[in-house]
């Protein structure tokens, strides 16, 4: 599966921390079942930064977005990461009417157990999928890549 690059809006929040190497920096891991290729938003010094600008805003970071930074992480051997969020939309305070932009940061560290996990479930997916094709590989995707079974992946 492959995905295009989406670097909308980043610059923003990439300034906030002061990121160096923006979307110049690829990472890739490659086994005997399976693939991944990314491009990493920024860095400051070793840590992977991943910027997000929303038009939703949700109580915590999606887990499909700490999962791809856990995996950037991972790949680019580096200690921990950060995701930035900004909501696109500036926000005026209704008491003293101030604008501003809402924010977050949250920080993630490497996990190498996480990791193996991951790469271990990855790869098992993946020799089910070579081993069917057509419509049951839909159906098998779609089953496994539920919420249920990457809940506990972040």
């Amino acid at each position: 599966m492959a995905r295009a690059l989406g670097n909308h809006g980043e610059d923003a929040p990439l300034d906030t921390v002061a990121a160096t190497e923006r979307n110049t920096r690829t990472v890739r891991y490659v086994c005997e079942a399976f693939c991944i290729d990314g491009r990493i938003d920024g860095m400051r010094g070793d840590t992977v930064v991943e910027a997000k600008t929303r038009t939703r805003w949700w109580s915590s970071p999606p887990a499909y977005d700490l999962t791809q930074l856990r995996c950037y992480v991972a790949m680019a051997g580096a200690p921990d990461g950060i995701l930035l969020e900004r909501l696109g939309t500036r926000e005026t305070h209704t008491r003293t009417r101030e604008t501003h932009t809402r924010t977050r940061e949250t920080r993630v560290e490497h996990d190498p157990a996480w990791w193996a996990s991951c790469v271990a479930r990855l790869s098992a997916l993946a020799e089910r999928i070579h081993k069917i094709s057509g419509d049951e590989a839909a159906t098998l995707c779609s089953d496994d890549l539920s919420d249920e079974l990457f809940a506990d992946w972040v």
